[in-house]
């Protein structure tokens, strides 16, 4: 139970303290579309799994509540935001013939591979959900 906890609470905790360091930035300069909290919602799920993208997620909810999206919007968007990043846990732990399973790193050409891949197929798909989110409800 404890460490289901650090991992929920790390990722929380990074994801709060980005968006603070970004609102504060976001004042002093202005950076256009500049959201890096939402990286954190794929580093979590690629280093901390399911528990980590929950911590991500909830996160994440708080900041769209304090930002004055309303639940309705925010509800389907955390959907994909957990989605999105238990996908990047899921593409790296993916049992591949003649490759063993490791923790993510990037130490030979296969797992930079499968680092880009994942990163590439996670944005993909986070971009065009909320995409499609945005245009149903904005």
């Amino acid at each position: 139970m404890k460490t289901e906890l650090k991992q929920i609470l790390i990722p929380f905790f990074l994801t709060i303290l980005f968006n603070i360091a970004n609102s504060y930035l976001g004042v002093l300069w202005d950076f256009g579309v500049f959201a890096p909290q939402i990286g954190i919602l794929y580093v979590a799920g690629l280093l901390f799994g399911p528990y980590g993208a929950f911590g991500a997620t909830l996160a994440n909810i708080l900041v769209n509540l304090y930002s004055g999206f309303s639940p309705l919007e925010i509800l389907p968007s955390a959907v994909v935001c957990f989605g999105v990043s238990c996908i990047a846990y899921k593409i790296w732990y993916f049992p591949v013939d003649g490759y063993e399973l490791t923790k993510p790193k990037l130490d030979n050409i296969y797992h930079l591979q499968l680092f880009l891949a994942s990163i590439f197929v996670c944005g993909f798909i986070f971009s065009a959900s909320h995409g499609l989110i945005f245009e149903i409800f904005l």
